[in-house]
């Protein structure tokens, strides 16, 4: 710095103005630049159609977009926790708090979660499903956040209700039809047959022959018997009660079952069989091994069949086998009821997520297993 013209000015050999100003230029520049970042980030999370919502490390919110807003009702949530705001919980009614909150375990094992779906209960009262995914964010200075991602599945779980009425009514209907199939071929036969041997006896009676007439009375009284057999196994497969015990229901059926048919049952219950508390599965199940023991009684020509109810792994497998004629599975049958009761029986498994294998050989008997996972269960 040097005096010239009455005032101090900066010689060329002092450049610490220059660095200065070039520095606080950069310095701008680099503002400019996080804050162009900034809004687009900021954008990205306001603008974006899933629901961002970020939390702390004891899952209070920070910050909510948009779209999470408006699909949980909540205009501002900051600083409330997120189990007092959302009050999750799962199918079975569970708050999905402490040991059972995916945002602690994801705390807890700092390991982000992909989606999993859960049940939000709605500000104005009514409950919606949700996918949510958890995303562990650590950040430079020790912090800890949660990203959470929620998409709304109201749509979707309607449509898959929609879709599985509309299948359950199918089966229904081709049950019904089944069923009027059976009372034609059974029942409308046999009053056929016993109307035209009442006939026969009135007349055998009228000519005096005694002998006949008592023979064709004895045929009446065993097809009578046969049919009202028929009737009351019929009208016992309709009447299928949700019950958490199946294997107790299981077993007075296969008693029943014998009683009615004089072929012969043995039953195996493993000890860690679980009860079934999903009404739903409860009903579907005993369907399937209703349909499976009556295949049996209709078409195997057995003299024994044998119930399983055994746990394999995640599964509960129930095994349905008798020693009849067997049939080559996968190959229709003249007159293609056996393979039409599987179609149902496969087509009910599917419906509450489970698998029907079958194993048959012409002359070598058949077993049926029904798999499924034991959360079915539940």
């Amino acid at each position: 710095m040097y005096w010239r013209d009455g005032r101090f000015r900066w010689g060329k050999g002092d450049t610490r103005l220059k660095h200065t100003e070039s520095e606080v230029a950069k310095l701008q520049e680099e503002l400019e630049r996080l804050r162009s970042e900034n809004a687009r980030l900021s954008a990205f999370f306001g603008y974006a159609s899933d629901a961002f919502i970020v939390l702390d490390s004891k899952r209070k919110i920070i910050e909510m977009n948009e779209a999470a807003m408006e699909l949980t009702g909540y205009t501002n949530g900051q600083g409330m926790h997120c189990g007092d705001l959302f009050k999750c919980h799962d199918e079975q009614g569970r708050a999905l708090r402490d040991e059972l909150c995916f945002g602690s375990c994801t705390l807890k094992d700092e390991r982000s979660l992909p989606y999993t779906e859960m049940i939000l209960r709605h500000p104005a009262g009514h409950s919606y499903h949700v996918s949510v995914s958890y995303s562990y964010i650590p950040v430079g200075n020790g912090d800890v956040f949660l990203l959470m991602v929620m998409r709304d599945l109201t749509t979707k779980k309607r449509l898959e209700q929609e879709l599985l009425v509309k299948n359950e009514l199918e089966i229904t209907l081709k049950e019904r039809e089944r069923l009027s199939r059976d009372l034609h071929d059974g029942l409308v036969q046999s009053l056929a047959f016993l109307g035209l041997k009442s006939k026969m006896a009135l007349t055998q009676l009228d000519g005096d022959q005694v002998a006949r007439a008592r023979n064709s009375v004895e045929e009446i009284t065993s097809v009578v018997q046969e049919s009202y057999s028929e009737v009351r196994q019929a009208l016992y497969d309709l009447r299928t009660p949700a019950t958490e015990d199946l294997a107790g229901y299981l077993s007075d059926y296969l008693q029943n079952f014998t009683l009615q048919t004089k072929i012969e049952n043995s039953m195996e219950v493993a000890e860690e069989f679980p009860e079934c508390h999903n009404q739903r599965t409860s009903i579907h199940v005993l369907k399937v091994v209703q349909e499976a023991i009556a295949n049996v009684r209709k078409h195997a020509e057995a003299t024994h069949v044998t119930l399983r109810l055994l746990t394999r792994g995640p599964e509960v497998v129930i095994v349905i086998e008798d020693d009849g004629r067997g049939f080559e599975v996968g190959k229709p049958t003249n007159d293609g009821i056996v393979h039409y009761g599987l179609t149902t029986m496969s087509e009910r498994m599917h419906l509450i997520g489970g698998r029907i294998e079958v194993q048959s050989e012409p002359g070598q008997g058949t077993k049926i297993r029904l798999c499924l996972d034991q959360e079915l269960f539940r």
